[in-house]
């Protein structure tokens, strides 16, 4: 009876000691928490293709083994709080193996963040990366370097505004140490912001600067140096009223560029933009919104040229200088939860083209739209109808004017859970306003239906026919095409189909028969001429499978065909891939292989590749802190 009591006392203890050891280490002096923890991966790919010619015996083979290093790993220094340190590096170093011989390639990719008082009111975070790759072989030696750093700065203060400073650095090179390719490339931008809010009113505003420099040397252009710099600087003001009910916004934005080539001259521009809104909600039925906009661009091209031959460059100076004002109006209504009315106007005036015969000096455009919605039963109905005006005038005294039409609709009917059908048609025409006689019209009418009636099974089948037609300077062209597509979903499997056919023509105007100087052009509809090099009749066919047989298998089947017929030739495509991925334990093992045949068809004859290709990869994750 003793020996039983103190063996239920034992296990007691064990208990009660196993239960608390956690809590009294993580209080012990001198427990710590891990600093550091780094997880990586290696595998193995290998890939091999099979290529040759239509009509030809000769087949080009090629092997690919290459091999992938990869890890990932944060950590802080004395205290999560203090410095935060994360990284990650990539290896990769493989092979091209022909009958032309070898081929190394290889590279390494480099990535460090730090974040300095990251919970701080003024947290420091850097970033770093760095890549490098290249491929040596075959007289064909070159090798890409590109690294980039970032900083930011950012200050909390509950007394100032949020104040953000950042600084970025780029650079690249292309360096091809048997050839004149030598290229180099790289680019600064300091950046400098503030946000706040003071008696209600938001602000922010940011101001930036960065330069960039592009060089290469070549035996035909010993120097072609090209500098760049950008200044921009951005200011927005928000804030809300009566309750919440109306907002106004105002932005600046001011831009300033410059460019140099050396020995060719230097170009500089400017884009100065401010925009002011103001919306308000008048009734729970009516919404208002004002806008107005402004813009303005100055350019400036500085080039050298030598206007008679044995005298020096000369330089020739060129401005050009636009601005534009515009005002917007918007106008919501709703009368009934399914009836919506909406009206749009936009008004703008824009100054003279320099150097030009005729410009355009103002554009108006209005936007009339009624949309409702009704259920009736099982049914649903949507639809909408848009009016749009729109008038032009130009330096000439030309005041063109159109009214378009859209509408869309589209009615549905039961539950997917049994059956549920849905037609929809739309038709949106636009008339081009300054085109007379011009137009763009899309078309479309549709069918889908859906069930889930199977169980675990989601059958989904669909039908569409679109047809878009443009009438412009350049021509008329036409397109029609019809989509046959049905699908089925289920927890193990997804297979697809789809069928398309499509059909083009088109008619252009003869060469020479439109004076492109002028802005407002009738369109001589009569002198259309039709030409087969715009025909094409396409047949494409697409057959995808995923298959889920386990949980750790995954299956995969594409296969397309397509066949294209143009004026003087016939273009086919048949392309197939199968793919399967097993993960078991830490390894991941994956294989597939695809075939994509090619041959086009002329007078002569035909031609076209075959490829095929197979591929294995196998690779394992790891941990090691």
């Amino acid at each position: 009876m003793a020996r039983t009591k103190s063996i239920r006392a034992l296990l007691l203890t064990t208990a009660l000691a196993v239960l608390f050891s956690a809590n009294a280490r993580a209080q012990y002096s001198d427990y710590e928490a891990p600093r550091w923890r780094v997880n990586g991966f290696a595998g193995f790919d290998l890939t091999h293709t099979l290529q040759s010619q239509t009509n030809s015996t000769i087949e080009t083979g090629q092997l690919f083994p290459l091999g992938d290093l990869r890890l990932i790993g944060d950590g802080f220094l004395v205290d999560p709080k203090f410095l935060h340190v994360g990284g990650a590096f990539d290896y990769q170093k493989g092979a091209n193996t022909s009958d032309r011989g070898d081929l190394g390639m290889g590279g390494m990719n480099m990535a460090v963040s730090t974040a300095f008082l990251p919970n701080s009111h003024m947290p420091l975070r850097a970033s770093y990366t760095k890549t490098n790759h290249g491929v040596t072989g075959l007289g064909l030696d070159q090798n890409n370097d590109d690294s980039r750093l970032d900083v930011q700065w950012d200050i909390f203060r509950s007394k100032l505004p949020h104040i953000t400073t950042s600084f970025q650095d780029y650079s690249s090179t292309v360096h091809v140490p048997t050839s004149f390719a030598d290229h180099t490339f790289s680019e600064r931008a300091l950046n400098l912001g503030a946000s706040d809010t003071w008696k209600s009113w938001q602000w922010s505003g940011s101001f930036s600067a960065g330069s960039g420099s592009t060089t290469g040397a070549s035996p035909i252009i010993q120097d072609s140096t090209f500098d760049n710099s950008t200044r921009a600087g951005f200011f927005n003001l928000f804030r809300s009223f009566w309750d919440n009910k109306a907002h106004l916004r105002v932005e600046n934005r001011d831009v300033w560029r410059d460019e140099h080539l050396r020995g060719d001259g230097s170009t500089s521009d400017r884009e100065l933009t401010d925009d002011a809104t103001f919306d308000v909600q008048l009734h729970p039925k009516v919404f208002l919104t004002a806008g107005y906009a402004f813009s303005q661009v100055e350019f400036q091209n500085n080039n050298f040229a030598s206007l008679l031959s044995g005298t020096g460059p000369i330089q020739l100076l060129s401005l050009v200088a636009s601005h534009s004002n515009s005002v917007t109006g918007r106008v919501d209504y709703h009368p009934y939860s399914w009836l919506r009315l909406s009206q749009d106007i936009r008004k703008a005036f824009y100054s003279p083209s320099v150097g030009v015969v005729e410009s355009q000096l103002s554009y108006t455009d209005t936007d009339s739209t009624v949309e409702a919605s009704h259920r009736w039963r099982s049914f649903d109905f949507t639809g909408s109808y848009t009016g749009r005006f729109q008038i032009d005038n130009t330096s000439l005294h030309q005041t063109p004017s159109s009214w378009s039409n859209s509408f869309t609709g589209r009615v549905a009917w039961g539950d997917a859970r049994n059956l549920h059908v849905a037609a929809s048609v739309q038709d949106n025409h636009l008339n081009l306003v300054e085109q007379i006689g011009g137009f763009t019209n899309e078309t479309r009418v549709g069918f889908e239906a859906e069930t889930h009636r199977i169980r675990s099974l989601r059958l989904r089948v669909s039908a569409e026919d679109s047809q878009i037609d443009l009438l412009n300077v350049s021509g008329n062209t036409r397109s029609k095409m019809v989509t046959y597509s049905a699908s089925a979903d289920h927890r193990l499997f997804t297979v697809a189909y789809t069928n398309t056919f499509l059909d083009g023509a088109g008619a252009l105007f003869p060469l020479g028969l439109i004076d492109h100087q002028f802005l407002v052009v009738p369109l001589p509809i009569g002198q259309l001429v039709d030409t087969p090099l715009l025909n094409r009749n396409t047949h494409a066919q697409t057959v995808s499978f995923l298959g889920r047989p386990r949980r750790r298998l995954e299956i995969s089947l594409a296969w397309r065909t397509e066949d294209t017929i143009l004026a003087a030739s016939e273009e086919t495509f048949n392309v197939l891939q199968a793919d399967a991925r097993y993960r078991l334990g830490k390894f991941t093992v994956e294989g597939g292989y695809g075939r994509n045949l090619n041959d086009v068809t002329i007078i002569t004859g035909v031609n076209g590749t075959r490829l095929a290709l197979w591929y294995f990869r196998i690779g394992r994750d790891f941990k090691l802190l």
